[in-house]
């Protein structure tokens, strides 16, 4: 029995290691032909899967499974076919978030077309030039690899979907090492853990903050593995993770230095001072490469140019974006007040100058308004989901009954992980934004986790009401989101079909969504660009915010049964 959880959980971390590696190597590969002065080009992608592959290999049939073979190759089928639904599911949805189609995709699209960020600067009255040369690229230049080899600007949002696909495994690795699950609350507790609802609002976009979270829940996983596994190869991963995520955005630097440190303190209260040292070593040397090599730009460059890392969010000339991007009264208020606002107020996207102000709500409860807002990849207020006050406060009980019964050194072991989180999520003045601290999901679930271990009515009947209202928080989230991603993207291509019909010039105004032009060329429609009143707009293309004049309206095409379907749900959701 032993034997068969620790080849499941080798296994699964081999899917794990494949999925992770593989991002990590298209940046690296990236960066170090940016400093050559090669740009990113369609050789990238295949040469990245080989090296993923080969160390795949070695990991295989040279670690966990000498000389067999055929689980290596069971490995590959199984990577082959979950990379296959990635690239089909990310190429058919079009990207409809707000962050997602401008400066996201920008950088994306200048990378692929020969951009080299470490000795370029483009120039300045390029649209949002400021974040393209000066933000971290950790997301996008991956994203730029896989797009310059299918040359089709929405498969690049598979690399989304290949670190889900890895933080999923690494849970289900470690686990299985656990050896205290049934098979069924093994891929449960992955599934919940890693459907994080930031994680779900922005897995068909190109918003980051998925990216970062995925790779949080990766840290805290190998922080664990750790504790308990002298393994090698666990410490081998921690480089591509803590790369990674350094170069998604500057906020990572604070959560992965939070967390790096609480696993070295507990090392040193468990008194292992050789594990101590090698993870210390490691986490100071993938720091340095992620920050000083495959981070050049933005860190290195920043500091050269404008005396400061993080400009412009700090230092001379700084641009404040929290302030407009706040309820009303969160700048006035402490985070501490604004966290509690947010996570128990009604899910609800508010922003200056709006005046309404978030509404605390009873816990457990939901309006169906609230719907409208938690697909939203950007939401303000209430941002885990309609339930998740509710879920905070079970998840408290459960964790009063779940203590009394653990053992000392379990205890510290639950201690040093919650304490870690909570530490991470204070010390960032704006945790109230859910996608700005996603680790605040870990929590409810650690419990859960910890809770299986105790026995007892009371226990069981919380953690299977815990475990029904995560679920179902989720499952509406998914829903909604699913839904909202469906509609856009059968609305777009469907205008784009009628489009097509016209066989004649269209002109259109992108205003700021310029990256908006590739639906257009991707799709063979031809076009001109110009500024247009809202009078001489006749036709809006509402998802991909281009504004298009037609001389003559195209003869419409027979519409799918979703258009109808949403309209009879916004006409109930009002």
């Amino acid at each position: 029995m032993i034997a068969n959880a620790q080849r499941r959980s080798d296994f699964a971390f081999l899917l794990a290691f494949f999925f992770i590696n593989l991002v990590g190597v298209m940046l690296a590969l990236s960066a170090l032909s940016f400093a050559v002065g090669i740009s990113i080009s369609p050789v990238h992608f295949p040469l990245s899967i080989i090296i993923a592959l080969v160390t795949n290999y070695f990991l295989s049939a040279r670690y966990y499974f000498v000389k067999d073979n055929a689980v290596f190759l069971r490995s590959v089928l199984l990577i082959v076919g979950l990379s296959i639904v990635s690239f089909l599911i990310a190429g058919y949805f079009f990207d409809s978030s707000i962050d997602g189609q401008t400066y996201h995709q920008n950088t994306i699209i200048q990378l692929k077309n020969g951009w080299n960020p470490f000795h370029q600067e483009l120039p300045a009255d390029m649209q949002f030039s400021i974040w393209l040369n000066h933000y971290g690229k950790g997301a996008e230049i991956p994203q730029a690899v896989v797009y310059a080899f299918f040359n089709k600007i929405e498969t690049g949002k598979a690399t989304n979907f290949f670190l889900f696909l890895g933080a999923f495994f690494l849970t289900v690795s470690l686990l299985f090492k656990f050896n205290r699950f049934t098979t069924f609350k093994v891929y449960l507790l992955a599934a919940i853990l890693t459907f994080n609802p930031v994680i779900l609002v922005q897995l068909l976009s190109y918003c980051i903050d998925s990216h970062l979270a995925l790779m949080l829940q990766c840290l805290f996983l190998l922080g664990c593995f750790l504790l308990i596994d002298k393994d090698k190869f666990k410490l081998w991963l921690l480089p591509a993770v803590i790369i990674i995520a350094l170069n998604i955005k500057f906020t990572a630097i604070i959560f992965v230095g939070v967390l790096v440190i609480g696993i070295l303190v507990t090392l040193l209260y468990r008194k292992d001072v050789a594990q101590f040292k090698k993870v210390f070593i490691t986490a100071a040397l993938a720091t340095f490469a992620a920050i000083a090599v495959v981070g050049y730009n933005p860190y290195v460059t920043n500091t050269v140019d404008h005396k400061n890392p993080f400009y412009p969010l700090a230092g001379k000339g700084k641009i404040d974006i929290m302030t407009r991007n706040s309820p009303m009264g969160f700048p006035k208020n402490n985070r501490f007040h604004n966290l509690f606002t947010s996570l128990f107020s009604r899910t609800a996207n508010m922003l200056l100058p709006q005046t309404d102000q978030p509404q605390l709500k009873v816990p457990f409860t939901f309006k169906m308004q609230e719907m409208r807002f938690s697909y939203e990849e950007d939401i303000r207020i209430g941002g885990f989901g309609v339930l998740f006050s509710g879920i905070i406060i079970l998840s408290l009980i459960l964790a009063i009954f779940t203590i009394r019964q653990l053992s000392k050194p379990t205890r510290a072991l639950l201690a040093f992980m919650i304490g870690t989180i909570l530490v991470s999520v204070f010390i960032f003045e704006y945790s109230w934004w859910a996608r700005y601290a996603p680790q605040i999901w870990f929590l409810p679930i650690i419990i859960l986790a910890f809770s299986e271990i105790c026995t007892g009515t009371p226990v069981k009947w919380v953690r299977n009401i815990t475990y029904v209202l995560i679920v179902l928080n989720l499952c509406l989230l998914g829903a909604v989101s699913l839904f909202k991603n469906l509609v856009a993207t059968q609305k777009t291509k469907y205008q784009l079909a009628e489009l097509k019909t016209l066989k004649d010039t269209v002109t259109v105004d992108f205003d700021i969504y310029t990256d908006s032009r590739l639906k257009f060329t991707e799709n063979n429609i031809p076009f001109k660009e110009a500024k247009l009143d809202s009078a001489s707009v006749n036709f809006p293309m509402k998802y991909i915010h281009a504004m298009v004049h037609l001389k003559t309206q195209p003869q419409p095409l027979p519409q799918p049964y979703l258009f109808k379907l949403d309209e009879v749900l916004k006409s109930k959701s009002h």
